[in-house]
């Protein structure tokens, strides 16, 4: 909030004080004066007796005792008529008896609707009495209009022990000289110049106070009846300039401008005063037609004129030269004046102050003009004038700023790097201004809005990190663009770790109280926003809204930024009351330093629009709308940026109003302005489509939302495919768990029949699997250094296409063409060279070639059942956020064409997974399943059910068919389909059909993965297994323990065996003891064709703050144990003994036709939407191996070493592929029972738990033949 302070008594009392009930001239368009009845042009009064007939009295004005009393309100009027050359003196008696702050206005009156207010300001401070004076002008269009203020001066404060005081105002040409007693306070100037004063007003506010004598000394004013007739000309000239000025007419205004100039030189003299006005007109005029030297010869001459009459040092002729030196610089020829202007800069502000608007644009204009010198000077290498420039800017910026602005700071570290070039040796002096130029470039190129190359900017960064240090200010502002351009191309993570080094380093170089530490923590705080760390975000904001609202800043354009950021933050966390709050702030800021159409207002005017929509405001969001619609005419229509904001606020508008069709039409224009500024793939455009998807929706135009949604995706697919290139390992997962929208869509299409089921089945194709896909072409590269070249152009391209793609104000869409041809044609190129796993999917997606593909890498007869979860499609839904899903399944065969079945919500199919799985788990080995206790419903009961809810629906004339690959999703996604019972009573689904998994059937049709295998890839078997896990003696601390495998060399024995029978002469490769290490089993997997891994499996859960101390990512969070595992597990900077998912995932295995992991929890990790569970068997995909055997929980020792021997016969004896081997093993395990340890068999059935989590993961086809 907005600290309170005391409004100065100058400005309290504008509204009730105004001087309207005199009739002197008003208009400020007008030349000359109204010759009526002739006021004096002096007076003097002492008040020794009554003179109340001379003045006109408004209050309690009473004259008494030599004197005259003015209270709280009263004010006296005394009409005058005088040229702009007087004097005007009063004495002053304060109240004695005075407690709280007043005040005493002297208001001169002139001609123009002009007037200028002294108001001398008496306050009580640690009881003592100063007094302060500040000078204002008014202006009034005309005389019943209310006049605007403008702040001329302050003084500062003086004291105030004297019982009266004898105050004097000197007036020439715009010029007050203010004087108490003998001793000048200062001047001030206004920009009244040749004007006549027609009265002098005398006001009081609070108190009272005794007017002891005023004395007025005017010149007489003097216009002939021929001059009269003159000014009318010319004031009808003047109008005629005004209309061609309005209608952009030039040359006339120019004509018109002459026609004057002429008149006062015939009748005036040349050197006029007024000529010198209408000489800054036409210099305007000659700007405006781009004749630059003409305007800047035009200025001169007008500071001649000025200079003859009213002196050399008066304002108007310093400004003149100021605009000339200002104009003369944009020009061809542009040189210094050696310091002139400067010189003429500090006069006018000694004679006016700094505040005024006068001051104000020449310190605008001079600033403008030395950044020019010395960026000539920069580019001509000349860098000593450019460091006197520098001193020469932040001189003006001092003044400006009063040292306090971004700006100045800027200044003065590029001042000081000046000053580092100047003092360093030949060398460095070279290194250090190749640096300054490369910047130089790259800010100009920003500033443009040109497109900034990502590797020049990286390779700017590490000369300055190398040159400069970490800590210099050109390093900071490189990071913080890389971190904005992180951010742009989705890259959050390492914004949000770049603005933190930022944050730090601005803390240690400038303090805790500059200004950039407060811009920095807000461009962390919303960093965190970004990434939805709300606690954080709240915190910094908070911290840096603090910052800004002490040490003065509260008014300053830093703050205005940072509320509208911090307004956004509450937008996204659903606080729109105080959203509204903070933009509202800003804009008001911005109104107050006169930038409220600057390119911020309008971005803040279009979230203040989006708040009221959430709350349900159309109407505010409409007059927003509006009022942005009215400062885009007012502006001309040239910013294109705004056409667009504008056109795609007014198409959301109407859709909120339901005027759909109106809606439609003005997305159309909003799409074509997004397509020409910024390019067909770029984020306008894309928002203008979601926008226009939701429209058609509302319409059911199935056609046009079918069309829309195909753009979209084809924009999805080739933006998250690009920024993969630029994402972390981590930030890949986080991104793809986010990225979903599509499907949404995609879903609340078909389901409303606005999208035919194979064209909404491509797009689940197109969004499944990406990242795997991804990743395992990325560890092809990596395991090819020969493709370096290749790789780095690729890369190159890629980094070029996600700054593209990214939040960048312009795009160029042939440029993103140009991009992706190449990329395209890298990646065949790739693929030729080096492993064929690099072949790009096919783009053209059409419904034969996926699925009939995807059915032609399967055995006969398999069914696919894609599982689907997304967003509920409803308003409530929206607004809660991804927390109401819903489940279908895309299902098709070579005899069933592709079919929709909806399943119904996510949440009750999810609580009847884990009511099942949970039951399953917890099954006693010799429980009986059919038992039902407690009215608990069994197991059987439980599977019935949830069979009932995703299995029937896609079977309902109750077929089984004998082989499904099933791409699960949502609470499907580690569910064992296998051990659901089947409709026949005591038999399960596994006993007819063989279901194995996979994450994307699309992957199905990728080429043949051991191609890039080395050698021939004969069948070569590698057997891990009892393993010395060691001891954990000599630890601090135990929380993991992994035992000795019982029974461990049987089990690797009897797969040996059979290997042997099956290959005969085959290589058999065997690990165990110490030497299971991470890294010999990495070196023999290579090239092997078959790897069977027995250890121990796990998943650390996220709440393990043991593991949390080494900051391990969900991806790295999955491992199996190894030699000496016991200490990598309990000792944080141990190096071996676990291998983890990360690190197994840049193996390679594109050799192994497959894997078995037989141990526990092998396919379990955190899940990531589309793109499966980041565990073991995720990273074995990537790491390139076709077809895997994993576990889903924990499984018991004995009866995975029959399921292990079952499996093998099954695959190497009977020569059945993965699949069907691993249904087989189920079944035998199943049927023949369990046997206690003492040998007793037993009739129960074996426990579910014991057979259902080992599941198949790729392709199910794997037949390992000789």
């Amino acid at each position: 909030m907005t600290r309170s302070r005391r409004r100065s008594p100058l400005y309290q009392c504008m509204g009730c004080l105004l001087v309207t009930l005199l009739p002197w001239p008003t208009s400020c368009s007008t030349y000359g004066e109204e010759q009526s009845e002739q006021p004096p042009a002096a007076f003097e009064d002492d008040f020794s007796v009554d003179t109340t007939a001379d003045y006109q009295v408004n209050g309690n004005a009473r004259w008494m005792d030599a004197s005259l009393s003015l209270t709280s309100g009263a004010s006296i009027v005394r009409r005058v008529q005088s040229e702009a050359d007087f004097e005007l003196a009063i004495t002053l008696r304060p109240n004695p008896n005075q407690q709280a702050d007043a005040a005493t206005h002297l208001r001169l009156v002139f001609s123009g609707g002009r007037q200028v207010v002294v108001a001398i300001v008496r306050r009580k401070s640690d009881d003592t009495w100063t007094e302060h004076v500040e000078l204002a002008e008014l202006r009034s269009a005309d005389a019943g209009s209310k006049p605007s203020t403008h702040f001329l001066r302050r003084f500062p404060p003086t004291d105030s022990q004297a019982d009266q005081r004898r105050w004097k105002l000197k007036y020439k040409a715009g010029v007050i000289h203010v004087l108490r007693e003998h001793d000048s306070i200062g001047t001030a100037f206004c920009g009244c110049l040749g004007a006549w004063c027609h009265a002098v007003v005398i006001s009081q506010l609070n108190s009272s106070v005794s007017l002891q004598s005023i004395r007025f000394s005017g010149t007489e004013t003097q216009q002939t009846a021929e001059q009269s007739k003159v000014y009318e000309e010319i004031n009808r000239l003047k109008t005629r300039a005004a209309s061609s000025l309005r209608l952009g007419l030039h040359s006339a205004r120019e004509s018109f401008l002459r026609d004057q100039l002429k008149l006062f030189d015939e009748h005036f003299g040349e050197n006029f005063y007024a000529s010198g006005v209408e000489l800054q007109y036409l210099a305007q005029c000659y700007e405006q037609q781009s004749r630059l030297d003409d305007a800047a010869q035009t200025y001169r001459d007008a500071a001649n004129v000025f200079s003859v009459s009213f002196g050399i040092n008066h304002p108007e002729a310093i400004r003149s030269r100021i605009l000339a030196c200002d104009v003369a610089s944009r020009g061809e020829n542009v040189s210094s004046d050696n310091g002139e202007m400067l010189k003429d800069l500090f006069e006018l502000v000694r004679l006016a102050g700094s505040d005024c608007e006068h001051s104000k644009q020449a310190l605008v204009l001079a600033a403008n003009t030395v950044q020019r010198w010395a960026t000539l000077a920069r580019n001509a290498s000349d860098y000593e004038a450019y460091q006197r420039h520098l001193e020469e800017l932040i001189s003006i910026q001092k003044i400006l700023s009063d040292g306090k602005s971004e700006r100045y700071q800027f200044q003065v570290d590029t001042l000081s790097f000046a000053k580092q070039i100047n003092s360093a040796d030949e060398a460095e002096k070279q290194t250090l201004i190749e640096i300054d130029r490369s910047y130089a470039r790259l800010t100009e190129a920003r500033e443009k809005g040109d497109t900034i190359s990502r590797a020049q900017e990286n390779e700017l960064y590490q000369a300055c990190l190398n040159h400069l240090g970490s800590d210099h200010p050109k390093t900071l502002l490189l990071k913080t663009n890389l971190a904005i351009g992180a951010s742009n191309v989705g890259n959050a993570g390492r914004a949000l770790q770049l603005l933190k080094e930022v944050s730090e380093s601005t803390e240690r170089l400038y303090g805790r109280d500059h200004l950039y530490y407060a811009t920095a923590t807000y461009q962390l705080a919303t960093a965190y926003s970004t990434v939805q760390r709300k606690a954080e975000a709240d915190r910094l904001f908070d911290q840096a809204n603090a910052m800004m609202e002490s040490e003065g800043r509260s008014d300053k354009y830093e703050h205005a930024l940072g509320l509208q950021l911090y307004g956004r933050h509450l937008k996204r966390v659903g606080r729109f009351r105080d959203a509204l709050d903070s933009l509202n702030h800003a804009q008001a800021i911005l109104v107050k330093l006169d930038r409220n159409l600057s390119p911020l207002s309008l971005v803040i005017r279009t979230h203040l629009a989006d708040t009221y929509r959430a709350m349900g405001e159309a109407r505010k969001a409409k007059q927003l709308l509006d009022e942005q619609r009215r400062i885009l005419e007012k502006s001309g229509g040239e910013d294109a940026t705004a056409k667009y904001d504008v056109a795609f606020a007014e198409a959301i508008q109407l859709l909120w109003e339901n005027r759909t069709e109106e809606s439609l039409e003005k997305h159309q224009h909003a799409k074509q302005l997004a397509i020409e500024l910024f390019g067909r793939n770029s984020r306008p455009h894309y928002a203008v489509l979601d926008s226009e998807l939701k429209t058609r929706v509302g319409i059911r135009d199935a056609v046009g939302a079918g069309r829309v949604l195909k753009e979209m995706i084809e924009f999805e697919s080739l933006r998250r495919q690009t920024l993969f290139q630029v994402y972390s390992t981590a930030e890949q997962f986080e991104r793809s768990a986010v990225d979903r929208k599509s499907l949404d869509r995609a879903m609340l299409l078909v389901r409303n029949g606005l999208l035919e089921v194979r064209d909404a089945y491509q797009m689940v194709l197109a969004a499944k699997g990406n990242l795997l896909e991804y990743q395992r072409a990325q560890s092809s590269i990596r395991r090819n250094p020969e493709l370096k070249e290749e790789v780095q152009q690729l890369q190159d391209v890629t980094s070029r296409l996600a700054g593209l793609l990214g939040d960048t104000e312009k795009m160029i869409d042939s440029e993103i063409d140009q991009l992706v041809a190449s990329r395209d044609q890298i990646l065949k190129q790739l693929a030729k060279s080096g492993p064929s796993t690099l072949e790009s999917w096919p783009s053209n997606l059409n419904e034969t070639h996926g699925v009939t593909a995807i059915l032609d890498a399967l055995p006969p007869g398999t069914t696919v059942i894609d599982f689907v979860e997304f967003l509920r499609p409803s308003l409530l839904a929206t607004l809660r956020g991804r927390d109401e899903m819903e489940m279908c399944a895309f299902l098709y065969s070579d005899r069933r064409g592709v079919e929709f079945i909806h399943l119904g919500p996510s949440a009750a199919i999810g609580e009847k997974v884990k009511r099942w799985s949970d039951a399953v788990k917890s099954e006693s080995r010799t429980a009986r399943p059919s038992i039902r206790g407690d009215d608990e419903p069994t197991i059987d009961q439980l599977g019935e059910e949830l069979r009932r809810l995703v299995w029937d629906p896609l079977f309902p004339a109750g077929e089984t068919p004998s082989r499904v690959l099933v791409s699960p999703d949502g609470p499907l996604s580690q569910c064992p389909l296998s051990a659901l019972p089947s409709k026949q009573d005591g038999r399960f689904l596994v006993e007819s059909c063989a279901i194995s998994y996979t994450i994307a059937p699309r992957l199905m049709i990728q080429p043949d993965a051991g191609s890039e295998a080395d050698g021939d890839g004969a069948n070569t078997l590698l057997l891990v297994g009892d393993i010395d896990y060691g001891d954990v003696k000599g630890l601090r601390s135990v929380r993991y323990y992994f035992s000795e495998i019982a029974e461990a060399k049987r089990e690797l024995t009897s797969i040996e065996e059979a290997f042997g029978r099956r290959f005969a002469g085959s290589e058999v490769m065997r690990l165990t003891g110490q030497n299971a290490t991470e890294a010999m089993i990495r070196d023999r997997a290579r090239g092997a064709r078959v790897v069977h891994l027995q250890s121990h499996g796990f998943y650390l859960p996220l709440e393990d703050s043991e593991r949390d101390a080494q900051d391990r990512h969900p991806t790295s969070r999955a491992g199996l144990a190894v030699t000496n595992a016991n200490r990598g597990i309990n000792v944080a900077d141990e190096a071996s003994g676990i291998l983890w998912a990360d690190e197994l995932a840049v193996w390679d295995l594109t050799a192994a036709q497959l894997v078995v992991l037989s141990a526990c929890e092998t396919a379990a990790g955190a899940k990531v939407p589309g793109e499966g569970h980041l565990s073991l068997q995720r990273a074995l995909a990537t790491a390139g191996a076709e077809s895997s055997v994993t576990t889903l929980w924990s499984v018991e020792n004995l009866s995975t070493i029959k399921l292990m021997q079952h499996f093998y016969h099954h695959l190497l004896v009977d020569g059945t592929d993965v699949s069907e081997a691993l249904r087989r093993a189920k079944v035998s395990l199943m049927k023949q029972g369990n046997r206690e340890s003492g040998g007793k068999a037993t009739q129960q059935r074996l426990p579910i738990r014991q057979w259902a989590p080992f599941v198949v993961f790729g392709n199910p086809a794997i037949n390992v033949r000789p």
